[in-house]
């Protein structure tokens, strides 16, 4: 077991391996049926050989709803040699920038059924587009992909590819799901931990082998990733009392309430000369 977490049937789920492939499909009745808690489950992913699942994530409905019409193609999904054919016709699909204007021709190794063939990010409805997928190797390289570059998928597949791995550059030890304003602390094999804002890793496509995100010696590895808690606690108990337009009206807002306060106090009761007394 690599973890649990909480979803409604409006999210997605997000599975990457240690290799690099990952899969997104809907975390509804139809893909993940409701089960009792001594059940095994059902297929999520499936692996080549040597492969394994590593990380599990949740993309919430309503931070990311680009693929919401996607077909998927069990055919496809469940096929390796189909997989792999259509992942390599994602990954030649050049940027959305890069592309002449007027009609584009169409990929022929990508299936009719499955019409989200493109390594360009689809138009996203709700106008978040903040979310991104983070992944970061061993050697201490990362990248920061949007989510809307995995296409959903049936349950059950191969997955695309989520990160380009060499050897020299390490295998994959985490993927998360960021936003620019989250941090994420890398912990290296010598107990040494790192601390650095998401929104510095370059955005880059699926198939990219990311840049230098942790600088290591002496033969340390990155061990683990995670985010760091503390900066959405610290965002959510902000006070706004710290602006100086609002300190000056809390200000005077209190200087009011006391001065009020102060001169209704002796007529409270007939007998409250001490408490008048206390209070001056």
């Amino acid at each position: 077991m690599i973890g649990a977490s909480l979803a409604d049937a409006d999210d997605d789920i997000l599975l990457i391996s240690r290799r690099g492939q990952a899969i997104r499909f809907a975390a509804d009745d139809q893909q993940l049926r409701p089960m009792g808690r001594a059940t095994s489950g059902v297929t999520g992913m499936k692996f080549r050989s040597g492969d394994a699942l590593l990380s599990l994530s949740v993309i919430p409905a309503a931070d990311d709803d680009t693929n919401a019409d996607t077909v998927a193609d069990p055919a496809v999904d469940d096929d390796p040699a189909l997989a792999q054919a259509a992942d390599q016709a994602v990954d030649s699909v050049p940027p959305v920038d890069s592309m002449p204007q007027g009609p584009v021709d169409t990929d022929p190794a990508a299936t009719p059924a499955d019409p989200v063939e493109t390594d360009a990010p689809a138009a996203d409805p709700t106008g978040l587009q903040d979310q991104f997928v983070v992944t970061v190797t061993d050697g201490g390289y990362a990248k920061r992909t949007a989510v809307g570059d995995y296409r959903r998928q049936g349950r059950g597949g191969l997955g695309v590819k989520a990160m380009k791995l060499v050897e020299d550059r390490g295998s994959l030890v985490g993927g998360l799901i960021v936003v620019p304003q989250d941090q994420i602390m890398a912990i290296k094999t010598s107990g040494q931990i790192i601390r650095s804002s998401a929104g510095e890793i370059p955005v880059q496509g699926r198939d990219a082998m990311g840049v230098k995100f942790v600088a290591l010696k002496n033969g340390e590895r990155v061990g683990q990733i995670a985010l760091y808690p503390e900066a959405e606690m610290a965002a959510d108990s902000a006070d706004p009392v710290d602006s100086p337009e609002n300190a000056d009206a809390a200000q005077d807002s209190v200087t009011t309430e006391d001065t009020t306060e102060a001169a209704a106090t002796p007529a409270v009761t007939a007998d409250g000369e001490s408490a008048a007394g206390n209070l001056s």
